[in-house]
């Protein structure tokens, strides 16, 4: 890849950044800590749907799609059908968790928040397929284009919201979901017009139903685990005093983290995905090890980083928690670390039912380490306790792909 194609690259990837990084400022901005706890334990139900099916569903298009740049395999109409079966699955999924959760906590008009839940996920589910797909199909501007579209429109969103008096967590939810939606229009949409002319008939994509099913159910099982790993700690410590307040602080200061370090991970995965289904896992070492470098560089740069953020958004009080922004750029490697792994399986056809075995050892430790106190500030506790339960699911998995290599 030229210098001139990687900067054009790193310009878009900078320039979504910075627009997610402002929508999270925006956030903490407009809201107080208890309505940012709120919409980020939102956030956190709408994303079971990509933990139990989307990654899964992502991933096995994405096998059978792996040449997809140079043997142009795309049938439009096998897509629009797999993508409609399988967002309906995972959105009815998430509506019936959503209502039972929302119904059942007696949240207002728990309906609501269900359907706006459910409609944020299956919007991040389109989104990431469409940045997916374009960089398979070797059109990484386009795939960049994916995240400018959705922070500009959240930025102008919230702005709007805030003007109207109307940034409460639910329409905060609702503009994110949009934002979502349009950047899958414009991905997929210049997707489809670049593949036109090259559309060739292939069989469905869910013709290999066992393989489809394997995935599915070992990736979401993984998914399940993970996301309750480290997003578990917002609906449990949201039934604790100041609960609200806690989870909102350590979501915003995380999030400002696993957002840039997202940023800079997504360059490298675009760099290196292609390369892993290539040469069928044998550019892996090299991956981890750029991805490892790169994460420890992070974490010291995000630090006076995060303290500027904590200015901007007029948030000072919470400069005693900056170290939280690192345990968000550490947390973020983690999963871009089983992301390769799971990659790396994927390029060679594994089984990938090691995966949640270590999702549940990852997890099994986090909880512990939250319900039996390893420090009496919770801010830290939550902090530990994700950073071990992380370090834990990481290290197995890296076991069981360098196992699966030797035999």
């Amino acid at each position: 890849m030229s210098l001139k194609v990687l900067g054009k690259l790193g310009g878009l990837r900078l320039l979504s950044l910075s627009l997610m990084l402002a929508q999270n400022v925006l956030v903490v901005r407009f809201m107080a800590l208890e309505d940012i706890g709120q919409y980020y334990l939102m956030v956190t139900v709408a994303y079971l749907g990509n933990a139990t099916i989307f990654v899964g569903t992502d991933l096995y298009l994405q096998r059978q799609l792996a040449h997809l740049s140079s043997r142009a395999e795309l049938n439009q109409a096998a897509l629009y059908r797999y993508v409609a079966s399988t967002a309906a699955v995972g959105g009815g999924v998430v509506l019936i968790a959503a209502a039972l959760y929302f119904f059942g906590t007696a949240w207002p008009e728990w309906w609501l928040p269900s359907l706006v839940c459910t409609t944020l996920s299956v919007a991040t589910y389109l989104s990431g397929l469409g940045r997916n797909l374009c960089q398979l199909a070797a059109h990484p501007a386009f795939s960049n284009l994916g995240p400018v579209t959705e922070g500009l429109f959240r930025s102008i969103a919230l702005c709007g919201l805030a003007y109207l008096g109307q940034a409460h967590p639910l329409s905060v939810a609702a503009a994110s979901a949009a934002g979502s939606l349009l950047a899958a229009a414009v991905t997929l949409g210049l997707l489809l017009r670049a593949m036109k002319r090259r559309n060739s008939e292939v069989s469905s994509y869910r013709g290999k139903t066992r393989l489809l099913g394997d995935t599915v159910v070992s990736i979401g099982t993984s998914g399940i685990l993970n996301w309750a790993q480290l997003q578990g700690y917002r609906p449990l410590m949201m039934s604790m005093p100041n609960g609200g307040q806690v989870v909102g602080s350590v979501a915003f200061m995380s999030t400002l983290g696993s957002t840039a370090a997202n940023a800079v991970f997504t360059i490298l995965a675009q760099l290196q995905v292609p390369q892993q289904y290539n040469t069928r896992g044998a550019s892996t070492p090299r991956y981890l090890r750029l991805l490892g470098f790169t994460a420890l560089g992070l974490s010291l740069i995000c630090l006076p980083a995060g303290a500027v953020f904590l200015w901007l958004s007029a948030k000072t009080q919470l400069m005693g928690l900056v170290y939280l922004v690192a345990v968000g750029v550490l947390v973020e490697a983690g999963n871009a670390a089983i992301g390769v792994c799971t990659h790396h399986m994927n390029a060679l056809d594994q089984k990938m039912w090691g995966l949640p075995l270590a999702g549940f050892l990852g997890c099994a430790l986090t909880f512990g380490m939250i319900i039996i106190p390893v420090s009496s500030d919770p801010h830290l506790r939550v902090a530990i306790a994700l950073l071990a339960g992380q370090a834990l699911a990481v290290s197995s998995i890296l076991y069981l792909t360098y196992r699966t290599d030797r035999h």
